[in-house]
């Protein structure tokens, strides 16, 4: 005989509430716990706001101390104890720029090294090209401001091999170029290198000519890959443009002027003049220009006129340096029509005294 067959079986728990006594029904608090629960969430809202002010008085006691240039003071207060828990990477950024405007360049990488690694600057080793060892990190670690500030140290003290190895590791390694998914491309675009960034690194391109990269003696990567031998000037400068598509880095009016001057300054006059041309599509002037003269800008931000008028100027320079001077005396007077319709439109823009 099977006794399997005379096992009783368990009656269902019913689901019902009304059935099982309401033995899943949720739990109601008592008024006095409601009234508990309120108090704690209104004392977590005013901490929080609490901390905020805390954190908004040390960025501009940071930011006091960075433009009077009292960089000890500054670094003093950043790394002071009681700051540990409220200290943040804004308040980095604005001590890394700190450092760089007063020509700190290693206490920067020091400060950008403690962000990266969240460890103390004792404990902490700084490689030459410390960023190369990162596969991955996050901008909320490290934001782009501090970035570009660790960059513009770097490009103010001429040290260009650093400031082209950093500048090609943030668009290709954290940028959007090898972004996983759309979403990845998204972030990079509004967190990674920007036109400041950008900018940051052709000022140092104009005020150094291409050298070659015998920085520490080390022209290798981490991983053995050659970094480019020839680093600054238009090098660097041809290199970063080329980059900007893949990252989304909407170009200015300053960032062509930067180029086109660069260009000029290494005698590739045509390629100015063809870069000035794309400039020319984007602020729409194309029209504008005619064989005799220049038509109305009524429409155009006069500082891009100013613009165009620095550019042609430097263009100008490099024709007559050349040898070229039809082409020099070319320039010379487009940039002279394009200075009188300047002003000639902020006199029109004067009220009459009448």
């Amino acid at each position: 005989m099977n006794p399997s067959k005379h096992k009783k079986k368990r009656p269902k728990r019913s689901h019902n509430p009304r059935e099982d006594g309401g033995a899943h029904r949720p739990k109601q608090l008592t008024a006095h716990q409601d009234v508990q629960q309120k108090q704690q969430e209104q004392h977590r809202l005013i901490d929080k706001q609490k901390k905020h002010e805390e954190a908004l008085a040390l960025s501009h006691q940071l930011r006091q101390l960075s433009s009077q240039k009292r960089l000890k003071e500054c670094i003093d207060l950043y790394r002071s104890p009681a700051y540990d828990e409220l200290r943040d990477a804004h308040h980095g950024s604005i001590v890394v720029d700190s450092c760089a405007r007063c020509g700190d360049v290693h206490e920067a990488e020091n400060i950008v090294n403690e962000m990266l690694q969240s460890k103390k600057s004792q404990k902490i080793e700084t490689l030459p090209f410390f960023w190369e060892e990162h596969k991955r990190f996050s901008y909320k670690q490290v934001p782009i401001q501090a970035w570009t500030a660790l960059l513009k140290g770097y490009v103010h003290s001429g040290m260009m091999a650093k400031a082209d190895s950093l500048f090609h590791h943030l668009c290709v390694k954290h940028g959007s170029v090898d972004g996983e998914n759309a979403k990845r491309k998204r972030e990079g675009s509004a967190n990674g290198p920007n036109v400041r960034t950008l900018n940051t690194l052709l000022r140092g391109c104009l005020w150094t000519a291409t050298s070659l990269n015998i920085d520490d003696n080390k022209i290798v990567d981490s991983k053995g890959v050659p970094r480019h031998e020839l680093v600054g000037g238009v090098m660097t400068a041809e290199r970063a443009w080329s980059l900007c598509g893949d990252v989304n880095i909407s170009c200015d009016s300053s960032s062509y002027e930067y180029l086109i001057s660069i260009l000029s300054q290494s005698l590739q006059c045509k390629a100015a003049e063809h870069c000035l041309q794309k400039l020319k599509s984007v602020l729409g002037m194309t029209d504008y220009v005619g064989k005799d003269k220049v038509g109305a800008f009524n429409d155009v931000d006069p500082t891009m006129i100013e613009s165009m008028v620095v550019c042609l100027v430097v263009i100008a320079r490099g024709y007559v340096l050349l040898g070229k001077r039809n082409d020099g005396r070319r320039c010379a007077e487009e940039a002279l029509k394009y200075l009188d319709v300047s002003v000639a439109d902020k006199d029109s823009a004067v009220p009459s005294s009448n």
